[in-house]
């Protein structure tokens, strides 16, 4: 992919301010395909001091989004199915996620998540719906304004 459009996807992942929060780095991007990681941070972990499992889908979920968006259309999740197959102390996760199928409307996307040995822990499908000229990205002030604890 083009290294404007690569810069593109980083800058909206960049953006993501739950991504962010929750430590989502976006690596790679082409068509139809994404790849990033966590490392992983104490608010990472559960009780156990295990990876948490929002960690897990918080990554799929961000890069399932981004190969959705390589077709430069926007699409919020609609839904998805999540399997949690392990877990890790390892102190990163990494995740590939990959378009499955396109309709004009929908996308479905599969995305797994490895431990640092390439272990699968996590597999999940998102069905993703395109929401071009339904919505738009908010500025700083708009979502302060709308949400007082931000």
């Amino acid at each position: 992919m083009s290294r404007e459009l690569t810069e593109y996807f980083r800058e909206m992942i960049d953006n993501n301010r739950f991504a962010a929060h929750n430590h989502v780095v976006m690596t790679d991007i082409d068509p139809d395909r994404a790849e990033g990681y966590i490392e992983l941070a104490a608010d990472s972990t559960n009780a156990f001091g295990n990876v948490h499992g929002g960690s897990y889908f918080v990554l799929a979920d961000s890069l399932a989004g981004m190969a959705a968006r390589s077709d430069k259309h926007l699409y919020v999740t609609q839904n998805a199915n999540a399997y949690f197959l392990g877990t890790t102390k390892d102190r990163r996760i990494n995740g590939v996620s990959k378009v499955l199928k396109r309709t004009r409307s929908t996308c479905l996307v599969e995305s797994r998540v490895t431990d640092e040995s390439g272990k699968l822990i996590f597999l999940a499908n998102f069905t993703f719906f395109n929401v071009d000229g339904r919505i738009r990205i908010k500025s700083d002030a708009e979502v302060s304004t709308r949400h007082p604890d931000l």
